[in-house]
């Protein structure tokens, strides 16, 4: 092949290459615009979940001391009114059971045969926040949905 066909080759593909790829556009930052409250508020309403009882089953890996365990559970909601979740280790024998009401929890632990009834502030006690009911149905719901 002479040097003029060489040329000629490599000015269509340099062409053909310049031509096919787009130029990387550059992304425009702006700064995120202030809504305010009542804005956020009104979209969480609009997008909330609505429903009046909600059964969800979950699986989750437990990790303590290096150790993991599996567990498997069960979630019932009937909205504004309890919250009732089934925990259950090994082979679907239940191990523990919760029930939460708007001003109680209650505990049931199957394998020791105890029991426990606090008022809902232990939930708030035990993990040093200000958790309400209303908030504690959101969530579950928002995470099993």
């Amino acid at each position: 092949m002479n040097s003029t066909k060489l040329v000629y080759l490599l000015i269509i593909i340099n062409i053909f290459l310049s031509v096919s790829c787009n130029p990387t556009r550059k992304i425009i930052r702006e700064p995120l615009k202030e809504q305010g409250n009542e804005f956020l508020l009104q979209n969480l309403k609009e997008n909330e979940l609505h429903y009046d009882y909600l059964s969800a089953r979950f699986n989750a890996t437990f990790k303590q001391d290096k150790h993991n365990t599996q567990i498997t559970g069960q979630i019932r909601i009937k909205r504004d009114s309890a919250i009732w979740i089934s925990v259950s280790p090994l082979m679907g024998i239940e191990m523990a059971r919760f029930l939460i009401t708007n001003d109680s929890i209650r505990y049931l632990n199957r394998m020791e045969n105890t029991y426990m009834l606090n008022s809902f502030d232990y939930i708030n006690r035990l993990i040093n926040s200000t958790l309400d009911f209303d908030m504690l149905q959101s969530k579950l719901s928002y995470i099993f949905c």
